[in-house]
């Protein structure tokens, strides 16, 4: 199925609040998407990307956005409520116009992670294994595992046990 029609019907039709959540992971892996069917994703998530894949036992929270590129979500990752993966930026032009061309990249969540509720994780990102990012935090850097990382950018807190 081309990417587009994929987009639009998970946007238009399994997004809504009424559709289960297995009966929305259930549609969206008939459709494409390399989705685990122990995965759980909530309504109101925006999916731009038709390169998403999303782990066993993984929980997508209400009203995310998920853009362009190739996103990966590992086993048993947590996501809170609005968070962003922004995965396309954008050079800098001239002074005329400072959002130059488009380019798009991929971003990857290692499995364990718990992302908080109104994270941003941005383009190229790695998140590594059993990281957890605290709510509100902008991740603009790869992390390294079993770390609490907050902040604007994201800054490692501390370690955490494995």
């Amino acid at each position: 199925m081309p990417g587009r029609v994929r987009r639009i019907i998970t946007n238009i039709v399994l997004m809504r609040h009424i559709v289960p959540a297995r009966t929305r992971v259930t549609m969206m892996a008939a459709i494409g998407y390399e989705i685990a069917p122990t995965a759980v994703i909530r309504s109101r998530t925006l999916i731009k990307t038709s390169r998403l894949k999303v782990g066993e036992r993984s929980f997508i929270n209400h009203s995310c956005f998920i853009d362009d590129g190739e996103i990966v979500l590992g086993a048993h990752v947590y996501v809170g409520p609005r968070t962003v993966f922004a995965a396309t930026t954008h050079e800098i032009g001239h002074s005329a116009q400072r959002a130059g061309r488009s380019v798009v990249d991929s971003i990857h969540v290692g499995d364990g992670c718990w992302i908080g509720a109104n994270v941003t994780v941005l383009a190229g990102v790695r998140v590594a294994a059993g990281c957890v990012i605290a709510a509100g935090a902008v991740v603009a850097s790869s992390t390294e595992a079993d770390g609490l990382y907050a902040g604007v950018p994201a800054r490692r807190i501390r370690d955490l046990p494995t």
